[in-house]
């Protein structure tokens, strides 16, 4: 039987380790976190974003737990393996940076859309 630990995502890191760039969740280092990783193995991270009975949820192997130090400050690095399982997810969905890099993109090529946008934003 798969022993899996269940966690909750803002979309931006969702996105990013759907999108294997991410391929370590930091969780810092804590008595309710010693007690669910230290106490027991797990095989996989079922991942959610959201707490909506829709949310996307994705199934990621667990490689292994480490304890670290990031920054002067004590963290378990959850090293993640392939992703096994992806639901409700779209990949037309895209972090909040993807999508600011594309607007000024598209603003660099039409210097107009700039004056445009700041008008309806100001009606608004």
């Amino acid at each position: 039987m798969k022993h899996i630990l269940h966690l909750h995502l803002p979309r931006q890191f969702f996105a990013q380790i759907a999108a294997s760039t991410k391929r370590t969740e930091y969780r810092r280092r804590s008595p309710h976190w010693q007690s669910r990783l230290e106490s027991k193995t797990y095989d996989a991270i079922c991942f959610r974003n959201g707490y909506a009975p829709d949310a996307p949820e994705m199934l990621v192997e667990l490689l292994s737990v480490r304890r670290i130090t990031k920054a002067s400050q004590p963290y378990y690095a959850l090293k993640l393996g392939r992703i096994l399982k992806l639901t409700r997810w779209k990949r037309l969905w895209t972090s909040a940076t993807q999508r600011n890099k594309n607007s000024r993109r598209e603003y660099k090529k039409n210097p107009e859309a700039i004056a445009d946008f700041r008008d309806e934003y100001v009606q608004n």
